[in-house]
């Protein structure tokens, strides 16, 4: 770990003697600032959230009624029973597996291009896949299906990692959790082309105190960048929690049709329409659980303590429905929502906790990282589960590892003890961010107005 002279604060930090020359001038200046947020903001984020939905409902469309694309492809899929619920279980791994290699350079672009043409690159690249897997219909067709999702699984990478670094470019301090919230989620309606007319690279004038420094101290070196990142001991253990909880979501999400179906197929005639409604319960509970997530932290500034309750609760809600989901077909449609609402509430609380013990690198590299461990875990969680769903018909244990992945996160997550880095800025005036983590104040506030 570098040392702690003045000249090795991070990334431009001011110097002692910088502080010193400009104590009667600047400093003043600053405690009168005012911030400027625009309008544009909300229909910025709205477009966003219309191209965040369209590539997560792109996701898991297959895999959410597994049964029923297995049957309808039958002829076009490989021979053996397990070969084809593999192929299908590989639509939704594909996301993952892409993520992986393309964040580095989507990130790149995003740093050195910004906003408007990163999103815009995503959006073509899912229109684009969307509109090849309009020719897939046709029993014999699977190959031009797999095709179109492999391309919206690339597309993907373009966004994921976005909502932390739109929300701390174009909003306030006081709803950057809030927004970030929203940005995971959106409705879909706008087309591809609004990229181009509404979003810029960033506002006029930065929304906060806090962007306003890590956008002047930012090193525009995208490998230090990283390397900073992946040097940081308390960044390190939540990518481990983060990828353990995140991981664990992507694989319920997942094999969610087989689960269900192993236990209600001969029950109920309706169990795949059952199987992929309790899919849809789990996405509407995660946006409510998301946004409340986003509103606490914004009210409480509470980063480890909303972090950590939201996992102790997402485990929690995983045992309740591994537990109880024998006793009644409809008893999942409870269950499912409430692990949605907590296991999908906690990604933006983990994207926001990650914001602020790397402050003030970039926003989206951070959470992008966090992503690149989320689909790592998904993968090697969701492998593992298929394994024990289709090889070794271990439900019931495939479900109790899932627990054992979330109590490791929420042990990892107690370890971590990072100061609050961006909150520490947002409410001093000069708060020098040193190579160690720490932090040395020397004075006060912020505040901001809409135009």
């Amino acid at each position: 770990m570098a040392n702690t002279t003045a000249k090795n604060y991070l990334p431009c930090a001011l110097t002692s003697n910088d502080i010193q020359n400009n104590t009667d001038t600047n400093i003043q200046n600053d405690t009168a600032r005012v911030y400027t947020v625009y309008p544009r903001r909300f229909a910025v984020l709205i477009i966003f959230c219309i191209c965040s939905l369209s590539s997560g409902f792109q996701w898991i469309q297959y895999v959410i009624i597994q049964n029923i694309i297995v049957r309808y492809y039958n002829e076009s899929l490989p021979e053996s029973y397990d070969a084809k619920n593999n192929a299908v279980t590989w639509t939704s791994l594909s996301y993952m597996v892409t993520y992986i290699p393309l964040m580095f350079p989507a990130m790149w672009l995003l740093d050195r291009y910004g906003l408007k043409i990163t999103c815009s690159t995503g959006a073509f690249l899912n229109s684009l896949g969307a509109f090849i897997k309009c020719f897939s219909v046709g029993t014999n067709h699977w190959w031009i299906a797999f095709s179109g999702q492999m391309i919206c699984a690339c597309a993907q990478s373009f966004t994921l990692g976005i909502p932390p670094y739109l929300a701390a470019s174009w909003f306030s301090s006081n709803s950057v959790s809030t927004v970030t919230a929203i940005a995971v989620f959106g409705n879909q309606a706008i087309k591809m082309l609004c990229f181009l007319k509404v979003f810029q690279r960033l506002p006029p004038t930065p929304p906060s105190r806090a962007q306003e420094i890590a956008l002047q101290s930012s090193e525009q070196n995208y490998v230090h960048t990283l390397k900073r990142l992946l040097t940081n001991r308390w960044f390190l253990l939540l990518l481990l929690s983060y990828g353990l909880n995140t991981g664990t979501f992507y694989s319920i999400s997942t094999l969610l049709n087989p689960i269900y179906m192993w236990y209600f197929d001969k029950k109920t005639d309706q169990a795949s329409t059952y199987a992929g409604t309790i899919g849809m319960l789990l996405v509407i509970g995660g946006i409510f659980g998301s946004l409340l997530g986003g509103y606490i932290l914004d009210k409480t500034k509470a980063y480890k303590t909303v972090t950590f309750g939201v996992y102790v609760l997402s485990f929690l809600s995983m045992v309740l429905f591994i537990s109880t989901i024998s006793l009644h077909q409809y008893v999942a449609f409870v269950t499912m929502t409430i692990v949605g609402f907590f296991m999908t509430g906690y990604l933006p609380v983990g994207f926001e906790y990650g914001v602020e013990i790397t402050y003030p690198e970039n926003e989206a590299i951070s959470s992008s990282l966090l992503n690149v461990s989320a689909q790592i875990f998904g993968l090697c969680i969701t492998q593992l589960q298929e394994y024990l769903i289709f090889k070794k018909n271990k439900i019931f244990g495939s479900n109790i590892m899932l627990c054992g992945a979330l109590i490791a996160g929420t042990i990892i997550t107690m370890l971590i003890r990072s100061p609050l880095r961006r909150q520490s800025v947002q409410h001093n005036v000069n708060v020098l961010i040193n190579a160690n983590n720490s932090t040395t104040v020397v004075s006060n506030t912020d505040s901001t107005i809409n135009t």
